[in-house]
């Protein structure tokens, strides 16, 4: 999800202000869920101008949280229960069209919702 708030058809979007982030992140026996809110604003001016000269260059300060699940251990049946109910939701929520997670947010503009004609093959003659 992190590449794909990245590409200007998401930021530019004018139905939507912000765009979100979700990471699992696995270490050795131990998940952890990681959640961002990035405004498009923000993104941008990121793209335009670049990583290093972000800070120079900015119209307004942004505050971005970067949130996270406590530590869940696998070896732990109810911690491990626990983990794949909060994925079941997350999962839910991103298919819902609720999220503002790229093309699975539901968007009118969005090209998963247009209907594609299939093109006829080519004939090849040899």
């Amino acid at each position: 999800m992190l590449g794909q708030i990245c590409h200007p058809e998401f930021y530019n979007n004018t139905e939507s202000e912000y765009q979100e982030a979700f990471i699992i992140h696995g270490s050795h026996s131990s998940v952890r869920i990681y959640y961002c809110k990035f405004p498009n604003t923000y993104l941008s001016e990121i793209a335009t101008h670049g990583m290093h000269s972000y800070l120079s260059h900015r119209t307004q300060p942004h505050t971005i949280t970067l949130r996270r699940t406590d530590k869940f251990h696998m070896l732990h049946t109810p911690e491990r229960v626990e983990l794949f109910r909060i994925l079941a939701k997350l999962f839910y929520y991103l298919i819902s069209g609720r999220s503002h997670c790229g093309y699975l947010f539901n968007y009118n503009g969005n090209p998963i919702h247009k209907i594609v004609t299939p093109t006829p093959p080519l004939l090849v003659l040899s």
